[in-house]
């Protein structure tokens, strides 16, 4: 059974089809990448598997346990809380917060996470991207691929299970050591 799997899903934005009719299907571990021009769908599509926005009509859209296209609002709330890791494509760091400020909202919004552990958390998310010792620092004190990596940690920080990032740039690399958390079980 496929991990992620769509079957004729379209979106429309007014009269415009951003997507028409997609099939996917991405196995649970696999690292897949979806490229096209500008214009194409990819953050479209990216929204839609992340449940930041609905299928316009279409068949079916689950990604493992959720049929995404039958979820309430909150069902959806909870379901990108605790299962969804998104790298923005323009990061959405907030710039009076410092970067463990940050990298702690995701644990905020959760809820019931200590205090302790929830710096914890983050602080061992930005060991992982390599930014532990800036953790005091602002967004706007870091170069561009450094607010990636924050972006990154971020998204890694709750453990999801389904990580997805919009316009990866030469900082994302199949090397590093923030992916090897989803293979090894921690």
């Amino acid at each position: 059974m496929s991990f992620i799997e769509a079957r004729d899903v379209w979106k429309y934005y007014g009269d415009y089809p951003a997507l028409r009719g997609v099939n996917l299907e991405i196995s649970e571990g696999e690292f897949r990448c979806i490229v096209g021009p500008s214009g194409s769908g990819k953050t479209t599509l990216l929204s839609l598997i992340g449940g930041l926005d609905r299928v316009s009509r279409g068949g079916y859209l689950r990604v493992g346990p959720y049929e995404l296209h039958r979820l309430s609002n909150a069902e959806l709330d909870r379901y990108r809380n605790e299962f969804v890791g998104f790298v923005f494509q323009l990061y959405y760091l907030i710039p009076r917060m410092t970067v463990l400020e940050n990298v702690e909202l995701p644990l905020i919004a959760r809820g019931g996470v200590d205090p302790s552990q929830r710096r914890r958390m983050a602080l061992e998310a930005l060991e992982m991207v390599g930014l532990r010792d800036k953790a005091r620092r602002r967004p706007n004190e870091l170069s561009g691929g450094e607010q990636q990596r924050v972006a990154i940690a971020r998204a890694i920080v709750t453990r999801p299970r389904l990580l997805l990032a919009d316009e990866p740039r030469a900082t994302w690399t199949v090397r590093r050591p923030w992916l090897s958390w989803r293979y090894s079980g921690d």
